[in-house]
């Protein structure tokens, strides 16, 4: 995105890095969980401290973000970090033992798992999700849809509190 060989985005958390050249709506369409994910066998000093997982080693997708709070935090304390370029590899790196936690949306980890790519291995979430996003729509700043997003924030209000945003979320079950 940063690159502006696109318009906008769907489904894009915010951040105070992306916010230099996005224009965000001014309500999430949807909130993502962040959760810690490992294997059931790994016993990892959780307690809901990102400081005390500073030895593991994390699996994590480039270019996603885990929130501001998780970002912010990991690159504070240092957590050792094995970049990949899908979640399919940050979990093929944990079934292999080349990480011990993989971070991730609630949403795509179910759907990962529920693929069948993962049949034989089996993962647990760490406790409570260590974050929730929300998930806007976002539009380059130089583009000309800027002038758009107005018309689209009254569109996304309309639709949340007539109740065709919750009714969505049922229908694909998105709770």
């Amino acid at each position: 995105m940063e690159s502006q060989k696109f318009d906008g985005i769907m489904g894009a958390y915010k951040t105070e890095q992306r916010e230099r050249f996005l224009t965000y709506t001014k309500i999430p369409f949807y909130e993502d969980k962040i959760y810690l994910y490992t294997k059931p066998g790994n016993s990892l000093p959780w307690n809901g401290k990102l400081e005390a997982l500073k030895t593991k080693k994390f699996g994590m997708v480039l270019g996603w973000s885990y929130g501001d709070t998780f970002d912010k935090e990991s690159e504070k304390i240092g957590i050792r970090k094995e970049m990949v370029n899908n979640l399919t590899s940050a979990f093929k790196m944990l079934t292999t033992d080349r990480v011990d936690i993989v971070p991730s949306n609630e949403r795509n980890a179910l759907s990962l798992v529920k693929s069948g790519q993962f049949s034989g291995h089996s993962f647990k979430a760490l406790g409570q999700p260590i974050n929730k996003v929300g998930l806007f729509n976002a539009f380059i700043k130089k583009s000309e849809l800027k002038t758009f997003v107005n018309y689209y924030n009254e569109a996304l209000i309309k639709l949340k509190n007539n109740g065709t945003i919750q009714r969505l979320k049922r229908k694909y079950n998105l709770q």
